[in-house]
């Protein structure tokens, strides 16, 4: 009844009762709180990045495809030096329209096969992924593929899995190495949860963007013309080359400066030793008439 009467007399004078105001105090203290957090969590959700996301990077293969320029160079002179060195052995065997014959097709052949060799260096030049970039815009996925040797693809996936002949993404990833390679001991994954996704994702491409920037030694009309593409690839024309692509390509490179020396060194040494030999018969012919000529004098 006390206490009763005191809670009345303060009402009256205006005046709050003390345990009334701490109540009201811990009630405000204890509420804020969650109210804060819920809060700080939808201030988060609201936050997550978005936009192209960077999934794979690697550095591009500038030294190493110098010296594997420069190992074909070296060996179309030796080869050029080889045939030219074996012409000169028949030349005094030989007539001198079919000595012209030989000599025209000689210098087409090396230049053939020198330009063959470079062919070979930028395609595996533009297999080596330097960049792997992820975008999502309306539900749609983006994916843009940046290649060494100037090379760039942008892809759009369709929103349901590939059917009929048309490949998927991890059709195109897995089996069709020859033109695209992501070299994982070369180059360092940014998002492994996203970047296997990507890889083993079934969709199709809807459309293809390629960018292709001149190399070394070529023209923009070759540029983009030896560049596959990925929409024209079929299921049965990855399958037929699956497991075919020669390694990886920094592999790919050191074999074929390997293959341009051995051809080198053998058609400069080959063609020397006809050269010479062939020489030393004209020679020996020369002196054996001129002997006989001689004796008939």
């Amino acid at each position: 009844m006390k206490a009763l009467v005191q809670t009345s007399r303060h009402l009256a004078l205006g005046r709050r009762p003390l345990g009334l105001t701490v109540v009201a105090r811990r009630r405000a203290f204890c509420d804020s709180p969650s109210e804060e957090s819920t809060r700080v969590a939808e201030g988060d959700e609201q936050e997550t990045p978005s936009g192209p996301r960077v999934l794979f990077t690697a550095p591009p293969m500038k030294k190493l495809a110098s010296d594997t320029e420069g190992a074909l160079s070296t060996s179309a002179i030796c080869t050029a030096g080889g045939i030219g060195a074996a012409l000169m052995g028949i030349a005094p065997f030989t007539p001198p329209n079919p000595f012209m014959i030989a000599l025209l097709l000689s210098v087409v052949q090396v230049q053939f096969a020198h330009g063959w060799m470079l062919r070979q260096l930028w395609a595996q030049r533009r297999r080596h992924v330097l960049e792997v970039v992820q975008e999502e815009k309306d539900g749609i996925t983006f994916v843009t593929i940046r290649c060494d040797g100037g090379l760039t693809r942008e892809l759009k996936l369709e929103s349901g899995p590939a059917s009929g002949s048309t490949p998927s993404f991890a059709d195109i990833a897995t089996q069709g190495q020859s033109f695209m390679f992501l070299d994982r001991n070369l180059g360092e994954v940014q998002d492994a949860e996203a970047l296997d996704a990507l890889l083993q994702t079934e969709q199709g491409l809807a459309s293809e963007e390629l960018t292709t920037e001149p190399v070394s030694g070529e023209s923009k009309e070759e540029a983009g013309k030896f560049v596959q593409k990925f929409t024209d690839l079929t299921r049965e024309h990855l399958k037929s080359i699956a497991g075919k692509d020669g390694g990886s390509p920094e592999q790919a490179l050191n074999a074929l400066i390997r293959s341009s020396q051995i051809a080198g060194i053998g058609f400069l040494l080959a063609g020397s030793t006809l050269g010479v030999m062939g020489r030393s018969s004209a020679d020996q012919a020369l002196t054996a008439a001129a002997q006989e000529q001689a004796k008939n004098q």
